[in-house]
């Protein structure tokens, strides 16, 4: 099975403020564990190619994970609306990871 290529941009216009002000804003910046781990952009690998655009996220515990889908959901909401993008080829990727030892593309922050 082949590997799907990521690509470390993404050609939309100020899609990394609109990505960081999306989870800000669906947070209400009241809930630092999905507020840390999704808003830092070193935290995604974003990419196009003909398939759609994709997003890899690192989130903390899985307490988060009803947030950060709810948060995840609000930002793909979003970036179907701006940038006029098909729901579906719009593809998130989540890493669970350890408070302690967050790894962002094999390097431990």
């Amino acid at each position: 099975m082949a590997q799907v290529a990521v690509y470390t941009n993404l050609e939309l216009p100020g899609i990394l403020d609109f990505i960081k002000n999306c989870v800000a804003d669906s947070t209400g910046r009241q809930e630092p564990t999905v507020f840390v781990s999704l808003n830092r952009l070193q935290s995604f690998k974003f990419g196009t190619s003909k398939e759609g655009i994709f997003i890899k996220v690192n989130f903390v515990g899985a307490a988060d994970v009803y947030r950060t889908q709810k948060t995840l959901q609000y930002l793909c909401q979003k970036l179907v609306y701006k940038y006029n993008i098909l729901g579906e080829l719009i593809y998130i990727n989540f890493i669970e990871t350890n408070r302690n030892q967050v790894y962002i593309d094999g390097e431990q922050m």
